[in-house]
C-alpha cells in the first residue's frame, strides 16, 4: 500500500468509506485512485521510492523501457549497487552489482540493448575501467578501458552505435580530449583533440546529420538586476562540433548570451534548443556573480547561427531537458542546489513556454531517463537521495501564456538642468496584455542609445501599469538620444513585440528618439509696482505775525496694498 500513502486527505476518507461499506469494490477503488495519484496526465507525480539512496548516479532507459538505476553515492560510499524501475508495476527491484563502485560515471545503451559504464570516480579515485551490463541475464562483464581515467565526461551514442566520451576531468584536471568505444571489437580509439575541454556542458548532442555538438559556454555577460554590468567579454569555452567523417573537432558560432551548465536537446526539426544553466555577471570592480538563467537559443547546424526565442517562466532555470512524443520539449530543474524545481514545456511552433507545475521533490545531482511514450522517470539526488517521480504527458500542446506589449511609449527630458550644462532623458512606458487589462508589477527592459550594451529598466505599477525609466546625465554635445524596449519580463506572460504601438504616434511603440529640450527663456523682470496716493490732507499754520504757512500731508500705496515710504 505505498501507493496509498501518497494519496490526500480526501482521497483515502473515500477509499475508507468505501472498505467499510462496499467491500465488493474495494478493488477496483483503490486501483483507480492510485493510478490517478501516482500517473496523473501532464503532471509530475511521486512513485515508489528507491531502494537505496542515491546521488551522482547514472539511469538508462533498456529496451524493455525498463529503467537501470547504476553505482552512485549512497550515504558516504561509493556504491557498486544497480537497481531497475517497472513503471508498468511501479515498482524497483535490486539487480546485480558492479565489480568496481561508481560515481559519476558515463552510461550509454549499445544497440544490442547491453549498457556501457565506463569511468566516474571509485572509492580509490578517478577510474578508466569499464563494465557492461546484459539485461538479459543481468549480468556484469569487464571490457576495455579507457586510455586515461575520466570522471563527470560526457558520452554519445554515434550512429554507427559506437560510443563516444568526451572531456570530464582527471585527478581535478579537466581534459580536452575524446575517445571512442566499439562493442563490436572491444577497443578505444583516440578522436583528435578537442577545441577546449567541456567542462560546463551537460550533454554531447547527436545532430542529425551524424555530427556531436557540445555548446558548454562560460564567460561573462549582461544581465539583471542590478541595472547595469561592464560589457561582456568573450567567452572561455567556445562551443564545438566532432565530425566523425575527419575525426575532427572545430569551433562553432557562440550563444548571443554567454551561460554555463544550461540544458540543450535537439528538437524533431534537427535544430538544438539551449536553456536554463547560470548566466554570468559581475559588478564594476569585477566582483563575479551569477543569476538562473531563463533566456533560451536555438542553434541552426545547417548555418552554424544562433537565434533568440521565448523566455521561461520563472527564475529558477532548467538542468534537463527531453523531447516529448509530440514534438514539444519537457525542460525542468534549476541552477541551485537549494531552489525549488520548476518544469516548463517549450513548443516549437509558437517559440512560447508554458509552466507545466513544479516536481514534488529537489533532484539536484539526480539522474533522468525517457521512456518510448514520453514519460519521464527522475531518481535520487539532494537532499532527498531516496526519491523518484515520473511525467506523464498529455500529448496535448501546451497551452499559450499570455502575451504582454507596449501600448505606449512617451520620451521627455528636464528642461531645468539644461542651464546647469547637460540635460536628463526620460522615457514612460505603458503595458497590456492581449486581452486589453492592464499589464501590471511588468519589468520593462531596454537600452538607451548611448550605451546599447547596458540593459536597463521599470516596473509598472498597480494602477495605471505604467513605469519611467530615466537615463544618465548627458552632456549639451548630445542632441539627440533613443530608447529601445527589448522584453517585457512577468511570471507567467510572455512578451510580443508585434503588438507593440503607440497610439499618439512618437514612437512605434518599440523605439523612441528624444532631443535634447530647447533653453528655456531668460524670466521676465519683475513688474513695477503701481503706486496712488491715498489721502491728501492740507492745513494752514500762521506764526502769530504778518506770515502764514500751508502743509500739504500725502499718502501713498501701492495695490498690496502696502504703504510706500
Amino acid at each position: 500500500m505505498t501507493g496509498y500513502k501518497k494519496l490526500n486527505r480526501r482521497q483515502r476518507q473515500v477509499i475508507t468509506r468505501f472498505i467499510s461499506h462496499r467491500p465488493i469494490l474495494l478493488g477496483v477503488i483503490i486501483f483507480l485512485f492510485i493510478q490517478s495519484a501516482v500517473f496523473a496526465s501532464n503532471t509530475w507525480s511521486p512513485v515508489t521510492e528507491l531502494n537505496q539512496n542515491r546521488i551522482h548516479h547514472s539511469s538508462t532507459t533498456l529496451n524493455n523501457d525498463q529503467v537501470l538505476v547504476v553505482g552512485g553515492i549512497s550515504g558516504t560510499s561509493i556504491v557498486s549497487s544497480t537497481e531497475i524501475y517497472n513503471a508498468n508495476t511501479n515498482q524497483w527491484q535490486n539487480s546485480t552489482n558492479m565489480s568496481t563502485g561508481r560515481q559519476d560515471h558515463i552510461a550509454a545503451r549499445l544497440n544490442d540493448g547491453r549498457v556501457l559504464i565506463a569511468g566516474g570516480t571509485g572509492n580509490g579515485g578517478d577510474l578508466s575501467s569499464a563494465e557492461i551490463f546484459d539485461p538479459s541475464n543481468a549480468s556484469w562483464t569487464n571490457v576495455a578501458s579507457m586510455s586515461i581515467p575520466r570522471t563527470a565526461a560526457l558520452v554519445t551514442k554515434l550512429s554507427n552505435g559506437n560510443i563516444l566520451v568526451s572531456s570530464g576531468f582527471n585527478n581535478g584536471s579537466a581534459l580536452a580530449t575524446a575517445e571512442i568505444y566499439n562493442p563490436t571489437t572491444n577497443s578505444w580509439t583516440s578522436t583528435g583533440a578537442m577545441v577546449s575541454d567541456a567542462t560546463h556542458a551537460r550533454e554531447a548532442l547527436l545532430l542529425q546529420d551524424g555530427r556531436v555538438f557540445i555548446i558548454g559556454l562560460e564567460g561573462w555577460t549582461n544581465a539583471l538586476p542590478p541595472a547595469s554590468y561592464d560589457p561582456p567579454e568573450t567567452p572561455t569555452r567556445m562551443p564545438q562540433i566532432y565530425n566523425p567523417a575527419n575525426n575532427a573537432w572545430s569551433t562553432a558560432a557562440p550563444r548571443n548570451v554567454q551561460q554555463r551548465w544550461g540544458t540543450a536537446v535537439v528538437m524533431t526539426d534537427g535544430r538544438v534548443l539551449s536553456t536554463g544553466g547560470e548566466r554570468f555577471f559581475h559588478y564594476g570592480w569585477g566582483y563575479p556573480a551569477f543569476t538562473c538563467a531563463i533566456n533560451s537559443e536555438i542553434y541552426d547546424p545547417t548555418t552554424n547561427t544562433w537565434s533568440t526565442t521565448g523566455i521561461m517562466l520563472n527564475y529558477q532555470g532548467a538542468s534537463a531537458s527531453t523531447v516529448l512524443p509530440d514534438g514539444t520539449i519537457l525542460a525542468f530543474g534549476s541552477c541551485s542546489e537549494i531552489g525549488f524545481w520548476r518544469s516548463h514545456q517549450y513548443d516549437p511552433v509558437s517559440e512560447y513556454w508554458s509552466l507545466t507545475g513544479g516536481l514534488n521533490y529537489n533532484h539536484y545531482y539526480g539522474a533522468t531517463s525517457t521512456l518510448s511514450d514520453g514519460r519521464v522517470l527522475v531518481s535520487g539526488g539532494n537532499p532527498t537521495p531516496n526519491s523518484a517521480e515520473i511525467f506523464l504527458p498529455s500529448g496535448n500542446p501546451p497551452p499559450l501564456p499570455p502575451k504582454l506589449h507596449i501600448t505606449d511609449l512617451d520620451g521627455g527630458a528636464s528642461t531645468a538642468a539644461v542651464i546647469e550644462g547637460f540635460w536628463r532623458p526620460f522615457v514612460t512606458a505603458s503595458v497590456q496584455d492581449e486581452n486589453g487589462a492592464p499589464g501590471e508589477a511588468a519589468t520593462v527592459l531596454g537600452y538607451w542609445s548611448y550605451d546599447p550594451s547596458t540593459i536597463v529598466g521599470c516596473t509598472t505599477n498597480n494602477t495605471s501599469a505604467k513605469c519611467t525609466e530615466t537615463a544618465d546625465y548627458i552632456g549639451l554635445d548630445v542632441q539627440n538620444v533613443s530608447f529601445t524596449v527589448t522584453d517585457i519580463l512577468k511570471a507567467g506572460h510572455q512578451y510580443d513585440a508585434t503588438e507593440n504601438n503607440d497610439p499618439d504616434g512618437d514612437s512605434n511603440g518599440t523605439s523612441i528618439s528624444i532631443d535634447i529640450p530647447d533653453e528655456p527663456p531668460a524670466p521676465p523682470p519683475p513688474p513695477t509696482p503701481n503706486m496712488y496716493v491715498s489721502d491728501l490732507d492740507a492745513r494752514a499754520e500762521t506764526d502769530g505775525k504778518r506770515h502764514w504757512i500751508a502743509k500739504v500731508a500725502i499718502r501713498v500705496k501701492d495695490h498690496n496694498p502696502k504703504k510706500i515710504t
